[in-house]
């Protein structure tokens, strides 16, 4: 059966554990996330990359492409930066 590289290799369960031994050693967790208003007013309008996904619809804030994966969510004190 086919069984996509990340499930094989077990890579978000590795990444959250890794994670939650950092901060269980008091590292600070933070994390970065491309995303847009629905609007798209931060984009910038000549962007090559950016252009095509305002034209897609992709990036947009709350949407599952901008979100972390549960198992990777950010929790209390940890850093969430959007950039635009």
């Amino acid at each position: 059966t086919y069984v996509p590289i990340m499930a094989q290799a077990r890579t978000l369960e590795r990444t959250a554990e890794l994670i939650a031994r950092a901060r269980a050693a008091g590292v600070r967790i933070g994390y970065v996330r491309v995303g847009f208003s629905p609007d798209y007013v931060q984009c910038p309008p000549n962007s090559p990359v950016f252009s095509a996904a305002r034209d897609r619809g992709l990036f947009k804030l709350g949407g599952w492409g901008t979100e972390v994966h549960p198992l990777l969510a950010p929790q209390p004190g940890d850093l969430d930066i959007v950039k635009h």
